[in-house]
């Protein structure tokens, strides 16, 4: 239920943002093409997610011994590994889409600023430099890529947690440098 919460205040956030431009401007931008993008793989998200839970459940119960394991549960959790990878991959293009879709916004508001461009350039490339970045550290950091695949194999190593508190603070400098720029250059 939670997930399709999420999915329909996504909707909802989005159907009052185009029908707000379209009253406005009488058009739709690139941005809100991005937007478009972000929605329809968020709801591919909640699908993904909807397929996988009851096998994430049944997984939780035979790790706790509530449940015993049997060679049929198998060919299930090679799925749900599978599809935890994508999902992990989809959840962060979703996030890098949006952040697009602000960087495509932003443009319009650098190309006013005496040297903007330039600097709207150098924040869209720190983005997809991190957005390469977060590939290479789910890629090869944490747990190889072969155990993403191989029950029993992908429970992550203590070091994890120092790469993963180490990925929250990059976000956290990135989320100001991306959202304030411009608005030191405007005046705000």
């Amino acid at each position: 239920i939670v997930i399709w919460l999420v999915v329909a205040t996504a909707l909802f956030f989005a159907f009052l943002r185009f029908t707000i431009r379209g009253r406005i401007f009488k058009k739709l931008f690139w941005d809100d093409a991005a937007v478009v993008v972000a929605v329809i793989l968020h709801l591919t998200l909640a699908i993904m997610y909807k397929y996988i839970i009851p096998t994430m459940f049944e997984l939780d119960r035979i790790a706790n011994g509530q449940e015993a394991f049997t060679p049929a549960f198998l060919p299930p959790a090679a799925v749900f590994l599978k599809m935890q990878f994508a999902i992990i991959v989809l959840f962060w293009t979703i996030i890098w889409i949006v952040k697009v879709s602000f960087l495509i916004f932003y443009r319009k508001l650098y190309a006013r600023l005496p040297g903007g461009l330039l600097r709207w350039y150098l924040v869209s490339g720190f983005t997809a430099v991190t957005y390469l970045l977060a590939w290479a550290f789910q890629l090869g950091s944490c747990v190889p890529i072969k155990h993403y695949f191989t029950l029993g194999e992908n429970a992550l190593p203590k070091v994890c947690s120092v790469l993963i508190f180490r990925r929250r603070l990059r976000d956290a400098a990135r989320h100001p440098l991306l959202e304030c720029v411009p608005l030191r250059g405007s005046g705000g």
